[in-house]
């Protein structure tokens, strides 16, 4: 099946799905290159073969030779290619990258030439049971730390004191992470759109990532002879629910079972911080904005609790969309070495820390990379690169807006006039609904504690709010491969038109025109207490807008979910609720509006198994703000 044909079926798309997602003319190469990226069928074998490699790199000839190989591992052969100097630097390096959830061991071609060129031996495989590869997929258990090890012993006989960089992307980041923390021979890792939390990632304050789930299921099952059963059984649950007229029921975090969960925790990097710690091996990370298949925040607090030299870069795009463009050179007419900024910091990184001695790097080689860079988003979907001493924390500037309840008396027109959020003068006012028949009937019988009524709204009802949907993913996907100004890097704004919300779906909280430009950088979050009528769970997800003046178009700047414990009586019982949105680094110009939406569902995430329940702001957000706030974040910009 090619990618074309799987979005279609994630989707659940109509049969023209595929004219729809690729019209326009998009190139058959391009199509290639798609299928062999998220899904790594027969078409990158057939584009990145050996032979057409060398063609297109005849320099390179004499410099470097490049083997294909079989890794014996414990009953798997683990498919890999062998890049070979023909003068290995001094002192002797080498690089083992290792290959992604779908990828084939031709991946990291234009990558591993690269080093080559340099000297550096070059190793990269495909994990067991993926790709080329024989073997039960593991999920960077430990059959893959067994394989990484044997893959370094490979290089080592005729170098034992080699220095090694481990390099993944997204799933092979996990396993490059993993191995750092129980190999000593790693000097240095290199880890792109990282798995860093497995459990924070796929069910993250207690609500199911469906969307990722079901990509990851779909590539799972075309790729994958014999998928892991734990992951992929809770998973393949999650995944049948509501389709087809089945009644089988949601998945939960508790329903994944008790087995499922230490699964998952033992093959996160996370949970092996202290040994990876112990070795201070120098970490590099990189990852998308946009990233909703692992959202960004599981890779920042992964990294803040790194006490080795780190480097975070935060850039434009989606999942493994910042690591593309350097693996496939030939969308562009520059040569790998220069054209990608992204792999460019990513060869002083290692060559910085796999050399040891400074004096044998160069001037370029030797410029000191910033620990922390991220690129500040803007409206119209471009950005403008920052850069930071490092990464001190997942909100360094924190600002807290109060949030107000629904006033009978206020007009339902009126706006919020001034907001100076630097100066801590910023608050919130509901916005939307407006109309007294909202109250529902609980409610009539059970008064908020203050003994004031408020607007209750219904679930299932999603309104115009959402995330970003798969296509228009896959339109940036494309846009920022294919862009060849970095500087100008753009994706597709998500807009919204308050006018579109419907009454009774969502609330809306809107502030008032800001007294001048902000910038956040940081993961947001909010706190506030709901009145619910749920017999089981409920389930909160938060979209933050950038709002133009007049109220009534915004963008949105980030987002969250958030799914309660189980067992819940019905009765309209009050419920704190701590949530954290995505990380968002945006600016907000002056006199734009900060609006907060509030719903019950989302198409990425899975709602819980609940009768349809009504939910609320409790008015006890109308008198102390330290119950009910969003918080804000801003970072100094040094450049």
């Amino acid at each position: 099946m090619n990618f074309s044909a799987l979005m279609c079926k994630v989707l659940d798309s109509h049969a023209s799905c595929e004219e729809a997602v690729f019209g326009g003319g998009l190139g058959d190469e391009l199509k290639a290159i798609l299928d062999a990226i998220l899904v790594g069928d027969a078409a990158l074998a057939k584009s990145f073969t050996i032979a057409s490699f060398r063609d297109r790199h005849p320099e390179d000839v004499g410099l470097y030779s490049v083997t294909p190989l079989s890794i014996p591992s414990d009953g798997a052969d683990l498919a890999a290619l062998r890049f070979q100097p023909a003068k290995l630097a001094s002192p002797p390096m080498a690089i083992i990258f290792v290959g992604s959830w779908a990828s084939k061991r031709y991946m990291y071609m234009a990558q591993a030439a690269a080093f080559a060129r340099k000297g550096y031996a070059v190793l990269c495989y495909s994990p067991r049971g993926i790709g080329n590869s024989t073997g039960v997929n593991d999920v960077a258990g430990p059959e893959d730390m067994a394989d990484f090890t044997r893959a370094v012993n490979l290089l080592t006989p005729r170098h034992p004191h080699l220095r090694v960089a481990a390099v993944g992307i997204s799933y092979g980041s996990a396993i490059a992470l993993r191995a750092a923390a129980v190999d000593a021979r790693v000097s240095a890792v290199v880890a792109l759109s990282a798995m860093a939390n497995l459990t924070d990632a796929f069910f993250g304050q207690r609500t199911p990532r469906l969307g990722a789930l079901s990509i990851l299921y779909q590539m799972a099952t075309i790729r994958h002879d014999q998928p892991p059963s734990i992951l992929l059984h809770a998973i393949d649950n999650l995944t049948c629910v509501g389709h087809n007229g089945t009644n089988e029921p949601a998945v939960t975090i508790e329903s994944v079972g008790q087995n499922s969960l230490p699964w998952l925790r033992e093959r996160s990097p996370s949970s092996h911080l202290s040994a990876l710690n112990r070795h201070r091996v120098p970490v590099f990370v990189a990852h998308g904005l946009e990233d909703y298949l692992l959202h960004p925040n599981q890779i920042i607090e992964y990294a803040l609790g790194l006490e080795g030299p780190k480097y975070v870069h935060l850039l434009p795009g989606w999942h493994t969309t910042p690591s593309l463009r350097g693996l496939y050179p030939n969308l562009h007419t520059k040569h790998v070495d220069h054209d990608d900024v992204l792999w460019s910091d990513v060869q002083h990184f290692i060559d910085r820390h796999l050399r040891g001695n400074l004096s044998n790097l160069s001037s370029a080689e030797s410029r000191v990379l910033p620990g922390f860079k991220y690129h500040q988003m803007n409206a119209d979907g471009t950005s403008l690169a920052r850069t930071q001493p490092e990464l001190a924390s997942s909100c360094s500037r924190a600002f807290r807006l109060p949030l107000a309840v629904w006033d009978p008396s206020a007009s339902a027109t009126s706006l919020p006039s001034g907001c100076d959020l630097l100066a801590g003068q910023c608050s919130l006012a509901p916005r939307f609904p407006s109309s007294r028949q909202l109250l529902h009937s609980f409610n009539d019988t059970i008064p908020d504690v203050q003994g004031r009524y408020t607007p209750m709204i219904r679930s299932g009802q999603q309104c115009a709010a959402r995330t970003k949907p798969m296509i228009d993913i896959i339109g940036d996907m494309l846009g920022l491969l294919i862009d060849s100004n970095q500087t100008t890097q753009r994706v597709s704004p998500m807009e919204l038109n308050f006018a579109d919300l419907s009454e009774g779906d969502c609330l809306v909280l809107m502030s008032g025109r800001l007294e001048e430009t902000v910038e956040l950088c940081g993961i947001p979050s909010v706190v506030f207490e709901v009145m619910a009528s749920s017999r089981n769970q409920f389930q909160l997800v938060v979209y933050l807008y950038d709002v133009e003046a007049s109220g009534s178009r915004g963008t949105l700047i980030t987002h969250g979910a958030w799914t309660s414990k189980p067992g819940l009586r019905g009765n309209g019982e009050h419920h704190l609720v701590e949530m954290k949105l995505n990380f968002a680094s945006y600016t907000l110009q002056k006199d734009q509006r900060v609006a907060m939406v509030i719903d019950s569902t989302d198409p990425y995430y899975m709602p819980p198994p609940a009768e349809p329940y009504w939910f609320g702001l409790s008015s006890k957000c109308a008198n102390s703000s330290s119950v009910c706030w969003l918080q804000l974040c801003t970072a100094d910009v040094s450049t």
